[in-house]
């Protein structure tokens, strides 16, 4: 069993998560992928500039 403050802390990570998902467009579950993406693609423009 997890004591309440765990539980809290899981709820706020759950709310990032959450909104960062929302903010990107995409589901939680393909999150990392797309940061990953976006990453590449950053790294990528920099390297033209």
């Amino acid at each position: 069993m997890i004591s309440k403050e765990e539980w809290l802390k899981l709820k706020k990570k759950e709310k990032i998560l959450r909104d960062a998902a929302r903010i990107l467009r995409v589901s939680e579950e393909d999150l990392p992928k797309t940061i990953a993406r976006f990453m590449r693609e950053i790294k990528e423009m920099k390297e033209k500039i």
